[in-house]
C-alpha cells in the first residue's frame, strides 16, 4: 500500500491504493461478455482495477480500467502463468501510466485525456466508443466521438451512464494511431 496526495482545484484528496510491485496476470470476466480481459494487475481501489492489458499472448498494449461492479469473476490459469513467465524472461517491469491515478471516474477520464488525448469506453462487449470528453454532468458522460479514420462525428452524442461503464481503455497502439489520424486532419 502507498499513499498518494492528489491536488485538484484547491482540494487535497488522500488515496490509499493497493499498487502491485510484482507481476500478477489475471483474466477478468465481465457481465454479459463472452471473452475475458487479460492483463497485468497494476493497481486497484474500492471501485476500479487498472491493468496493463495483454490483448495477445505475450504482448502488452495499453491500459484498461475496469469497473469492479461489472466484474463477475477473475482467475489465473495455466496460460496466465505461462504469460507471467514469458514477460519475466523479457524483463518486463510493471509501470503505472503517466499522470493517471485511481479515484473518481471524472478525474481519471480528465487525466487520461490530458496525457493520452483519446480513450475508449465500453458499456457492452461489442461496442467501444472512442473520443474525448464533451461533458460530464451528474451520472452522464458525453463524448466527442472519433471514428476509425480519425474523423470527429458531427452527431450529438448520446449520454453514456457512468454506472454502466465497464471498461476505459487508453494508451493502446490502436488509439494512438487514431489520434495521429485525427491530429493530421486538424
Amino acid at each position: 500500500f502507498f499513499i498518494v496526495w492528489q491536488f485538484n482545484e484547491n482540494l487535497i484528496f488522500k488515496h490509499t491504493l493497493n499498487h502491485q510491485t510484482n507481476m500478477d496476470i489475471y483474466n477478468y470476466d465481465l457481465k454479459d461478455w463472452d471473452d475475458y480481459i487479460t492483463g497485468v494487475l497494476l493497481m486497484e481501489n474500492e471501485d476500479w482495477i487498472l491493468l496493463h492489458e495483454l490483448p495477445g499472448d505475450y504482448q502488452t498494449d495499453g491500459y484498461c480500467l475496469m469497473n469492479k461492479s461489472q466484474i463477475v469473476d477473475y482467475f489465473k490459469d495455466e496460460d496466465s502463468e505461462l504469460k507471467e513467465r514469458v514477460l519475466q524472461l523479457k524483463s518486463y517491469k510493471p509501470e503505472l501510466p503517466e499522470g493517471v491515478l485511481l479515484g473518481e471516474l471524472d478525474d481519471m477520464l480528465r487525466a487520461i485525456e490530458a496525457h493520452y488525448h483519446l480513450f475508449g469506453v465500453q458499456d457492452e462487449e461489442d461496442t467501444i466508443r472512442i473520443g474525448t470528453i464533451q461533458s460530464i454532468v451528474a451520472n452522464e458522460l458525453r463524448l466527442n466521438f472519433i471514428n476509425t479514420f480519425g474523423e470527429m462525428s458531427d452527431e450529438t452524442p448520446e449520454p453514456i451512464f457512468k454506472t454502466d461503464i465497464q471498461t476505459v481503455t487508453f494508451g493502446t497502439d490502436y488509439l494512438h494511431s487514431i489520434h495521429l489520424l485525427w491530429k493530421d486532419q486538424n
